[in-house]
């Protein structure tokens, strides 16, 4: 079991292509993609528990928490790009950028070897339980 399985090379390719995305956004564009995503996470269950005394139709509770969740996206990233954008000037934001998104792609491993599961599908993974 020395040798790359599929779902490694998956992981890889993964990591290629949030890599090349993190370069032509930049780490301002990961860092408020990602500050974007916890806020719009947040307010969507936050808005479905605050919902359910307001409206009686889940269809409705679920429409509710979908506007108020991309107003929180929206707002949030681009709060973040800015503040972020202010502080790295370019071509550093584009090799961090590049930098975080391979990072970000190859940190499946360490979850799933953190989770345990399916170990046996990624060589990888494996090799990081044993590790740790």
């Amino acid at each position: 079991m020395s040798e790359l399985l599929p779902a490694d090379y998956a992981i890889f390719a993964l990591a290629a292509v949030l890599a090349v995305t993190g370069l032509f956004r930049g780490l301002s564009g990961m860092v408020a993609f990602l500050a974007g995503s916890v806020a719009a996470a947040l307010t969507a269950t936050s808005a479905w528990d605050v919902s359910t005394a307001y409206l009686d139709s889940p269809w409705q509770r679920a429409l509710a928490a979908l506007v108020l969740a991309l107003l929180a996206f929206g707002l949030a990233r681009a709060a973040f790009a800015k503040f972020i954008h202010v502080l790295v000037s370019q071509p550093g934001d584009s090799i961090l950028g590049f930098l975080s998104g391979a990072a970000a792609g190859l940190s499946a491993f360490a979850f799933w070897a953190a989770a345990g599961m399916g170990l046996e599908h990624s060589h990888v993974a494996s090799l990081l339980d044993a590790a740790f």
